[in-house]
């Protein structure tokens, strides 16, 4: 190979991995502003880039922990606590209709024995 042609090809491998930083970077900020998890995998899967060339650079990887270390524990807690209080929600509203349609079933049952009865005096005439 040619010596610009060296040239060129590691002048597009730095551009690609500054691509990549800058979009791990946004990642990481998109993430923690969404709340969500921050983990090797769920970076790589956000940034677009695959998790090898991450392990494969212990400088990125050292940014993806300090970002994930305490953020992780304090997500899920938040995350468990917002599950249970959506079902438990869920669970009060579904108690309320279930209260409603048993009412509802006891009326209608009702008026079906009446209209048997009105259908058996006319039956009966």
């Amino acid at each position: 190979m040619k010596s610009n042609q060296i040239n060129a090809l590691r002048s597009a491998a730095e551009k690609k991995r500054e691509t990549s930083i800058k979009n791990l970077n946004e990642a990481i900020l998109k993430m923690q502003h969404e709340g969500l998890p921050i983990s090797i995998g769920s970076v790589a899967t956000c940034g677009g880039v695959a998790r090898s060339w991450i392990y494969s650079n212990p400088e990125i990887k050292a940014i993806i922990d300090i970002n994930r270390k305490g953020a992780d524990k304090i997500t899920r807690i938040l995350d468990l606590r917002s599950q249970l209080d959506t079902r438990d929600k869920k669970i009060i509203a579904l108690k309320q209709r279930n209260k409603a349609l048993s009412e509802k079933i006891k009326k209608l049952r009702k008026q079906l024995e009446e209209v048997y009865g009105q259908l058996y005096v006319v039956a009966s005439s």
